[in-house]
C-alpha cells in the first residue's frame, strides 16, 4: 500500500522530481521491499550520495552484504571524510558479513571523523551514542 502511494509522487508540481523519486525508494525500503527499491534506483538513474546509501541499504536487506560493502568502499573513495560512510560500513560488517572486529574498526574511524572540525554536515548525536554502545558490545573488555 505504501509503495502504491509512493508511486504517485510527486503530488505537487512544486516538489522536485528527484526528491520525490528518492522518497519512493525510501518508502520501498521502509516497507521491506528492497527489490523494488533497487529497481526504482535503476529506473530513475539516481546517482547522488543519498541514492548510493539507499542502494547499499537495499543490497544489505537482500542479504548481499558483500556488494553493499564494495559500494560503500567506492563511496569512501569519493567522500573520504564522510563519517556516515564508515557508520554504514560498520553496520554491514556487523549485521550482514558477520565480522564484528571489522565493524569495531569502522566505528572507531566513524567516531574519529565525527569529532573532526569542519565537517560538511553535522553527525547526529544519537549516531555517536549508537557507535559507543555497539563498541561496548563488540569489545566488552574495554
Amino acid at each position: 500500500m505504501a509503495g502504491a502511494a509512493a508511486d504517485l509522487e510527486p503530488w505537487s508540481k512544486g516538489e522536485p522530481l528527484y526528491e520525490a523519486q528518492l522518497d519512493q525508494v525510501r518508502t520501498y525500503l521502509a516497507a521491506n521491499d528492497p527489490t523494488t527499491a533497487l529497481q526504482r534506483l535503476q529506473d530513475y538513474g539516481l546517482d547522488s550520495q543519498e541514492a548510493l546509501f539507499l542502494e547499499a541499504s537495499a543490497l544489505a536487506q537482500l542479504e548481499r552484504g558483500q556488494e553493499a560493502w564494495i559500494l560503500l568502499q567506492r563511496m569512501q573513495e569519493l567522500w573520504p571524510l564522510d563519517p556516515m560512510i564508515h557508520f554504514n560500513l560498520a553496520i554491514v560488517a556487523r549485521d550482514y558479513m558477520g565480522q564484528p572486529q571489522l565493524a569495531a574498526e569502522e566505528l572507531d574511524v566513524f567516531l574519529e571523523l565525527a569529532q573532526s572540525p569542519g565537517l560538511d554536515r553535522e553527525v547526529p548525536y544519537f549516531r555517536k551514542v549508537q557507535a559507543w554502545t555497539w563498541l561496548r558490545e563488540l569489545r566488552p573488555e574495554k
